[in-house]
């Protein structure tokens, strides 16, 4: 039997006003820049020929942040051994620490917003407040 997969448009998912490769870019980008906010937003936004805006960064940021846990949830029932940052390490650090495993793992963005969905039930930035994470 021949299984079929279905992808969702960016703009269908729940939450996403944007499109998800760009949302996790200019989350990158954000967590690795090298000068200012500014100019990693102006640059980014003349490559994809989009608007984002510093406000709508730190809301994805925001949100990324608030979910790192949920993620890293969703990481251990995908990558099955994964190494994720040490409990110890600051917020920021641990984002860090996250993306590159993302990255590292998934090139393909919208692959890992695939697998994380189907093992999780939600997108990698939606924010729950009934998540026990065990």
């Amino acid at each position: 039997m021949d299984v079929l997969y279905h992808h969702i448009p960016n703009f269908c998912l729940p939450g996403f006003i944007n499109a998800v490769n760009h949302i996790f870019e200019y989350i990158y980008n954000l967590f690795y820049r090298k000068g200012s906010i500014n100019s990693v937003i102006n640059q980014l936004n003349l490559k994809n020929n989009v608007q984002f805006s510093r406000q709508i960064l730190y809301h994805y940021r925001k949100k990324f942040i608030k979910n790192l846990n949920t993620i890293q949830s969703g990481l251990r029932q995908i990558i099955h051994k994964v190494k994720l940052p040490d409990e110890t390490l600051g917020n920021t650090e641990k984002a860090r620490n996250v993306l590159a495993i993302v990255v590292r793992e998934f090139p393909n963005i919208q692959l890992f917003s695939q697998k994380y969905y189907q093992a999780t039930a939600k997108t990698f930035l939606e924010t729950s407040n009934n998540v026990f994470v065990l």
